[in-house]
């Protein structure tokens, strides 16, 4: 309740116009849910549009309440894009809060989820060859909206469709070179199926811990004793979670703290990862800087110590046992056909 009231008094009278803009700079106002759509939509629409994330780098989507801001912001807006698949729960609140008229654009529109305990995993921008349904979807919505550079803008949705290609043919010979048996790591969440998927890598997610309660020294036993069985490389990190939870699981476990894995959102600008090509590049690049050194016998990172010096950006103190809970995925219900 407190939240629909300041959502409600966030909200802005001025609504912008349905028809198609004249083509001025940055003329077309887009709000995206978060870091990778708004890069995306940048890199297609480059000057023409001015795009604004409500999660920002590092955040967490799952957890994220809307502000005032968020209803200001969303209520100038031409276009919001969104991912879908019950990604922003909070998504509908903040549209009907700032009295939306404009276009919904959907960007997994046509994407074949996989699901998770019979609800669809939202994360399907980490396959590239799903985000070229990504990007044509928000390339369309851009060029219906600017026609007066149509031509333009259909030429750079073209040349990053190449460069997505082009990627994903790239991680595909280098993570087939590793032996199938060194392609296992543990990850904080369930976020990596659709990487997984992809590259024939088992990610193998902590979850199913509760922030009601700290998990029994028996559930910490059986993941400990599966990581050991499965024959898992390393664990990695995510850089929208609380990373102490997982050195503690990797010192229980004996395991390799391989680095950062960029789940849920880009790093902040300058960094390597703050572009959706340089997120996965850096994803791909930490996992087989572990899997090489494992396979060819090498000597591996000191174990129960991390291989990235990026410092830790966690942006408030969290109680170890939330936070595993705190990102699982669920399907949300009761929800319009934007999120679906």
């Amino acid at each position: 309740m407190r939240l629909c009231v300041a959502l409600l008094l966030g909200m802005m009278s001025v609504l912008p116009s349905r028809t198609a803009l004249a083509g001025d700079a940055a003329s077309l106002r887009v709000v995206t849910s978060f870091t990778v759509l708004s890069d995306l939509t940048h890199e297609i629409g480059a000057e023409w549009v001015s795009v604004q994330p409500l999660v920002g780098p590092d955040g967490d989507a799952h957890v994220y309440q809307p502000t005032p801001a968020d209803v200001r912001a969303v209520g100038k807006a031409h276009i919001v894009i969104l991912n879908g698949l019950g990604f922003e729960g909070w998504m509908n609140r903040l549209l009907d809060s700032a009295q939306f008229h404009g276009t919904v654009v959907v960007a997994t529109d046509g994407v074949i989820a996989r699901k998770v305990d019979g609800h669809p995993d939202p994360h399907a921008w980490q396959d590239p060859r799903n985000v070229r349904i990504y990007v044509t979807n928000i390339g369309n919505a851009l060029e219906h909206a600017l026609p007066a550079h149509s031509t333009q803008l259909e030429a750079r949705k073209a040349l990053y469709l190449e460069q997505l290609e082009q990627l994903d043919l790239r991680l595909r010979t280098e993570f087939s070179a590793i032996p199938e048996a060194r392609r296992r790591v543990i990850t904080t969440h369930d976020a990596f199926g659709y990487f997984g998927a992809a590259y024939a890598i088992e990610f193998l997610p902590v979850q199913g811990w509760t922030t009601e309660s700290e998990p029994s020294a028996a559930v910490v036993g059986r993941l400990v004793a599966q990581a050991k069985s499965r024959g898992a490389v390393g664990v990695f990190l995510e850089n929208v979670t609380d990373p102490r939870m997982m050195r503690q699981f990797a010192r229980d476990t004996g395991l390799i703290v391989g680095g950062r894995l960029y789940s849920d959102a880009l790093a902040p600008s300058g960094e390597a990862a703050s572009t959706y090509l340089g997120m996965i590049r850096a994803n791909a690049d930490a996992l087989l800087g572990v899997m090489r050194k494992n396979s060819a016998g090498h000597e591996s990172p000191t174990r129960g110590s991390t291989t990235q010096t990026r410092p830790d950006r966690s942006r408030r103190s969290v109680p170890a046992r939330t936070i595993y809970a705190r990102t699982r995925c669920l399907n949300q219900h009761g929800m319009r056909d934007y999120s679906q």
